[in-house]
């Protein structure tokens, strides 16, 4: 699989950790969008295109479970890699429910994260098998929301 073709958006609000994900997702020729502030996923989306979104379970602004239904919602057939820190046996289920294709545990190395974006991407599929298409930005139609914020918690949470 050619990878430079392949974009991808890292949603994740540790700086350092979106930082060092996005140079080896980077250098090994995916195209990555990294997004560090919550409140700023909204503009990106609706600027650029996506074939796959990674993103942390915990974020300061926002619940990454909601995000990721979020996203989902935006882009039903986008696969949608969720990570996080806490190994218990719960997380994965509650990735999976929200729209997850795939979840990690943390800590994770580059090599568990491009194991799972390959498959996804060469099949092309979510979680739930269906046929994926390679755009999230053209999913988003209809009247934007005001904020991240006003998607996540008037939308999903209310």
């Amino acid at each position: 699989m050619n990878t430079a073709q392949w974009r991808i958006l890292l949603i994740e609000d540790r700086e350092d950790a979106c930082a060092r994900l996005s140079l080896s997702l980077n250098r090994s020729g995916f195209v990555v969008t990294p997004v560090s502030d919550i409140r700023e996923v909204w503009s990106v989306v609706q600027r650029d295109e996506f074939d796959l979104c990674i993103l942390g379970s915990r974020l300061a602004h926002a619940d990454g479970y909601d995000l990721c239904q979020l996203v989902r919602r935006l882009n039903p057939e986008m696969p949608i890699i969720c990570f996080s820190a806490d190994a218990s046996p719960d997380v994965r289920q509650r990735a999976l429910a929200a729209g997850a294709s795939a979840c990690l545990i943390e800590p994770i190395a580059v090599e568990d994260v491009r194991a799972a974006i390959a498959p996804l991407l060469k099949a092309g599929k979510t979680g739930s098998g269906l046929p994926g298409e390679r755009s999230m930005g053209a999913a988003v139609s209809g009247a934007a929301p005001e904020s991240i914020e006003e998607s996540l918690h008037g939308g999903i949470r209310g």
